[in-house]
């Protein structure tokens, strides 16, 4: 599934937010959807977040699992 927001390589400033609106386009042969957040800040990736869905979107409300650093997400089918 083509990942839509946030952009990909995109900063995101968090200051006053309570979530971040994950989303990503249909595909018309999943069941479900795997989403994770990674976090690549250090040399091993660990995983932040993962959570199963059958919509196209998440609304990531745990916000104070993000340190300043770089994250990546993405879904698999």
């Amino acid at each position: 599934a083509k990942l839509l927001q946030p952009i990909n390589e995109s900063n995101l400033n968090l200051v006053g937010k309570e979530e971040i609106q994950f989303s990503w386009e249909k595909d018309s042969t999943a069941y479900s959807y795997e989403f994770e957040i990674i976090d690549t800040t250090k040399a091993s990736k660990k995983s932040v977040y993962k959570a199963t869905t059958n919509e196209t979107s998440i609304s990531f409300k745990d916000l104070q699992k993000f340190q300043d650093g770089k994250y990546i997400w993405g879904i698999s089918l």
